[in-house]
């Protein structure tokens, strides 16, 4: 299996912030609810948002899977993980129970919606174009 290594260093910050977000807005639900059961639940969010924001500032990265899946280093086992918006072959994940893996891809991909292509990634002819335009104003 080929994978691509995504170019994530201009939004690492990005990524982080939404992370540290949903995790101080999970812990705001919890010290809230009135239920037990949801209080219990939102810390658990909390959690495993903390876990993904402490996870992606300590270096792991990813890696564009074929489809829409990435690959996400395991914190504990020397295992690489495959993981969707949906899923995610971990451990906990594999159970049915929600892992920190996942928060990672949705903050890729919420933070993707405000990315700016690089001009690398922009074929070269329109590179070049814009170029000339440029110069010749």
């Amino acid at each position: 299996m080929t994978t691509h290594p995504i170019d994530l260093a201009g939004p690492h910050a990005a990524i982080a912030e939404i992370l540290a977000r949903w995790a101080r807005n999970a812990q705001t639900e919890a010290e809230r609810a009135t239920d037990a059961a949801d209080a219990k639940r939102y810390r658990a969010e909390a959690e495993r948002f903390r876990k993904a924001l402490y996870q992606w500032s300590s270096g792991a990265r990813v890696q564009l899977a074929p489809g829409d899946g990435y690959l996400i280093p395991s914190a504990s086992r020397g295992a690489v993980h495959l993981t969707t918006l949906h899923s995610c072959s971990c451990e906990a994940g594999s159970n049915g129970l929600r892992c920190w893996h996942r928060p990672i891809v949705e903050a890729i991909v919420e933070a993707a919606d405000d990315w700016e292509p690089a001009a690398e990634s922009q074929p070269l002819g329109d590179r070049l174009a814009a170029a000339r335009r440029a110069y010749w104003r």
